[in-house]
């Protein structure tokens, strides 16, 4: 969609609204119109926009677990600009939302903050807590119900904390004394049903709030305990490698493979079109099952003992338990091409990749057998992520003209797996696959996939992972109103952070690659894969009649074999230590005259950081993963962020708003920190690299707002991202000590890798959105929105996050005792990084929400709600879609409860 169609069909609407509702066109209307229930939320994000200078959008809750969506992240996706992940790097992705992107970029440009202070984060997922996350904030810790509003600012003040290139999210908790009676009493309890597990489970929140009479101190204490029931059926292919040798004659397949150097000469000996052709590592059938247990809460105490002063403490605690089980059958090609050699009986060749094929039990070069299937079952108990903080925050006006604020505060996250028992076994047969539906349609003809008893060569091994987020902050404010021209007051202020980022991991084997006796002995019993497994995919060939390992014989046989994790299994490749301590001064001029706002700043901002990464050494320390020593790498760097925002009321109802800043996001933990992370079984690995430089980027925001009557608005922004320095990812090939040959082999073996690590680049990302929203007759309403963003690298490539089309269409009927909503968001594809060395792109994917509520009494309400109602799949490709990289299905969540209040 291009910027004149956008902009033209924009026009059209507010024509078609100034002929069809001429009142809508007027000013605003002198009588005061009282509106409740999902108008009344409308109408409270609006006034928070248009009185806001900067540009910005802000979602309300109406009541306590009252947002549009099950958690925050779920309830952004509704606000335009924002995408919204279901993943955070490899886990692939699940029915609720993670991370949240602005305007077309990584989740890692986006701020997050709590009431305007950070907030630490934790992962349950294993490779979350070591890889390339760390700036960004896991939503599934924060539930619906804290939530009294989230502000999404699209851009910068000069008092804003630094760190959004794109902009910043501030969730806005609620405040004892903004409560209207002495005591309320707010609760809901719900029912979850997954249709997928088959199970129903547990949700509940409560609420309880004090003020005394005279309305100056209050207490708010508030609880949730939510379970949940997680199935995912899935196929994967777990990366993409390359058919390759070094040839007779460079530049020549035809000519043959120089056999004394190694690489796939027998392949492309006998079949030159193959050369250089990429094929998929891994394709596995994938059951994945959790049991979520989101629990927690918050208190706050606020003191106002007058109209100068305000006083709030407030602490807050999220912990989810994780416990989770997958188990892959999958198509071991990596080993047939890469390791065997082996020749494919026949095959199919589409855009460069080998999408079929045919591979024979017995090697007809070699004569040799060849694993053709790897099972691979893993189970994580303990999984879990937390996030706490304690912020006191106060605000004095000393006089009419000076306002002081002072925050203090300490926010902690983890993201730990305690352990992760993994067994896996291979078994000799042929094999053909046949991916060019989209879904791979497999066949192992010389097994039987539902019994163990064909496998051989056990492989069984623990991992252990803690990742510490944790910060202290401070900063003061003071405001001194002027009457000096178009200057109404001066803005300054400083703030200081202290962050650590530490992740400590081990990965020891137990009776790796020599397990005493057969499968069936060690770790079956495990039952089958569900009858219905895979039942949404719709593709014949797809793989489901699996056996199933048993999850407790998998931990008997490891855990007795792994403890204590000592120094010799410390995981130095997955382990890093980031501390950073970061400086900012502002000062800020606040505008304003007739019919128009604005401000004008410049904040400094120091970052110093001092990184302790582990390099391979073969002089170093020796362990279990070779020789390295620890690194520690200094870097210091002084950024000037200058802003500017400004708003003119072009007629009573409608607003044209300007603003540009400089803005800066620093690199994930990870990324600085990360040490290389090898996966032996496709040849491939990931890496930081200490030396990156921070996101700098100009931003430009032009928007239009027309606030045509209550509880609406028409309104168009566009945007322009300069972004000078940018982190994508690059590969590289290296050598390293490939654990899996060594460990059958009895002597070590050296292999080629290919790694992927994030370096700097350029780019720029422009674009639109458009929204609109009113009621629009008897109880009738809607809300719309549409943003368009296209960001690009210098190279040309798309950013990592870029959606180019994204779009909101929500429909609402309320009256005095009865409410429903729909909500249908559908959004393009996106890439969303690197993953074994390879791109991974999600596909575009719709989904329809819809929730519901009836008023029993003024006090009682039943609720009921329903997520994914049209079970969509959630699809990944590689460089494009002849490459899949997984198909998962997550099914449908239905949840009906009552709440009160009183």
């Amino acid at each position: 969609m291009s910027f004149k169609g956008a902009l033209v069909g924009s026009t059209s609407l507010a024509a078609i609204f100034a002929i069809l509702s001429p009142a809508y066109a007027q000013t605003s209307p002198v009588e005061e119109v009282i509106v409740t229930g999902i108008r009344a939320s409308a109408q409270r994000s609006i006034d928070t926009k248009r009185n806001s200078v900067t540009i910005m959008d802000s979602i309300s809750a109406e009541d306590i677990g009252k947002l549009p969506d099950r958690n925050v992240a779920d309830t952004l996706q509704r606000i335009p600009g924002i995408n919204t992940f279901s993943q955070a790097s490899g886990e692939g992705g699940f029915d609720e939302n993670d991370r949240i992107g602005l305007r077309g970029t990584n989740p890692s440009l986006t701020q997050t903050t709590i009431d305007g202070h950070s907030v630490a984060t934790g992962d349950w997922f294993i490779l979350d807590q070591y890889q390339t996350v760390g700036r960004s904030v896991s939503f599934t810790l924060f539930p619906a119900e804290i939530v009294d509003k989230v502000n999404v600012y699209k851009s910068q003040e000069a008092d804003f904390v630094e760190g959004g290139v794109a902009g910043s999210v501030d969730i806005v908790t609620r405040k004892p004394l903004d409560f209207g009676s002495n005591h309320t009493f707010e609760a809901s309890a719900q029912g979850v049903y997954s249709d997928l597990p088959g199970k129903w489970d547990p949700q509940v929140n409560g609420l309880f709030a004090w003020q005394n009479d005279s309305g100056t101190f209050g207490f708010m204490v508030q609880g949730f305990y939510e379970e949940r029931d997680l199935r995912r059926d899935g196929q994967e292919f777990l990366g993409y490698n390359s058919i390759s040798c070094t040839l007779n004659t460079p530049g020549k397949p035809a000519s043959g493979c120089d056999p004394t150097k190694g690489g796939q000469t027998n392949i492309i000996n006998a079949h030159p079109d193959l050369y250089g052709v990429l094929y998929p590592s891994l394709i596995g059938s994938a059951l994945f099952l959790q049991k979520r247990k989101r629990e927690g809460g918050d208190a706050t105490i606020e003191w106002r003992p007058n109209n100068s002063f305000d006083f709030l403490l407030n602490t807050f605690y999220s912990h989810l338990d994780a416990d989770n089980f997958n188990n892959n059958f999958m198509v071991w090609n990596t080993n047939e091409i890469a390791n065997a050699d082996n020749l494919p009986t026949s095959y199919k060749v589409k855009n460069n990749t080998l999408i079929a094929a045919t591979f024979p039990k017995i090697n007809p070069i070699t004569g040799a057998p060849v694993d053709g299937v790897v099972e691979d079952s893993i189970y994580r108990p303990g999984a879990a992520a937390e996030t706490w903080y304690v912020d006191g925050d106060a605000t004095w006006k000393p006089d009419a003209d000076w306002t002081v604020h002072g925050k203090l505060g300490y926010t902690e996250g983890k993201g730990e797996t305690p352990s992760q028992p993994t067994w896996e076994s291979d078994a000799v047969t042929g094999l053909s696959y046949d991916m060019s539906r989209g879904v791979a349609a497999v066949d192992f003809p010389d097994i039987d996939t539902t019994n163990a008893a064909d496998f051989s060569n056990d492989w069984a091994w623990s991992d252990k992972f803690t990742a510490t987020d944790k910060e202290f902050y401070t900063q003061a404010d003071f405001e001194r109103a002027v009457d000096y021209g178009p200057l109404s007051s001066i803005k300054f202020g400083a703030r200081y952070a202290d962050h650590t980022r530490n992740v400590v991991g081990f990965d020891r084997g137990t009776c790796a690659f020599a397990c005493p006796g057969s499968p069936s002995s060690l770790v079956s019993s495990g039952g089958q894969y569900p009858s219905d497994f895979a039942n949404g995919f719709k593709i014949p060939g797809m793989l489901t009649n699996i056996w199933l390992p048993d999850t407790g014989k998998i931990q008997k046989l490891v855990m007795p074999n792994v403890t204590p994790y000592t120094a010799d299994f410390f995981y130095w490749p997955g382990s890093f230590k980031v501390h950073e301590k970061d400086w900012a001064a502002y000062a800020m001029a606040n505008l304003a005259g007739d019919h128009w706002t604005g401000n004008i700043g410049l904040r400094f901002v120091h970052t110093q950081e001092d990184i302790n990464t582990y390099v391979s050494d073969a002089t170093g320390t020796a362990n279990a993963y070779g020789n390295f020593d620890l690194v520690p790498i200094n870097h210091s760097y002084t950024d000037p962020l200058p802003s500017a925002n400004f708003a003119y009321d072009l007629t009573d109802d409608m607003k044209l708003r300007l603003a540009a800043a400089r803005v800066i996001s620093r690199p994930d933990y990870s990324a600085l920190g990360g040490a290389v992370s090898l996966t032996d079984t496709i040849l491939t690995g990931t890496g930081g690299n200490p030396d990156l430089k921070p996101v700098r980027a100009w931003t430009y925001d032009a928007s239009w707002e027309w606030y045509f009557n209550t509880a609406s608005i028409l309104a168009v922004d566009v945007f322009y991202m300069d972004l000078n320095s940018y982190v994508t990812f690059g590969t590289h090939n290296a050598t390293y000590l490939n654990a899996t040959l060594t460990g059958q082999q009895g002597h070590p073996v050296y292999s080629d890798y290919v790694i992927t690590s994030p370096e700097n680049t350029s780019g720029t990302d422009k674009g639109i959105e458009l929204q609109w929203q009113q009621p629009i007759w008897s109880g009738f309403g809607i809300q719309a929105n549409y943003t368009y963003a296209d960001g690009k690298e210098s190279g040309g490539g798309p950013l990592v996050g870029d959606a180019k089309n994204t779009y909101n269409l929500t429909g609402y009927y309320e009256n005095d005792q009865f409410s429903v909503r729909l909500a249908y968001t559908w959004r393009s594809n996106v890439l969303i990084g690197l993953d074994r060395s390879t791109a991974e792109n999600e596909a575009s994917i719709g989904s329809l929400d819809a929730s519901a509520s009836y008023s029993v009494t003024d006090n009682i309400s039943l609720t009921f709600d329903a997520l994914n109602l049209t079970d969509e799949l959630l699809k990944y490709y590689a460089n494009n879609e002849t490459q899949p990289r997984a198909i998962y299905d997550n099914g449908r969540q239905f949840f009906m409860g009552v709440r009160v209040r009183y």
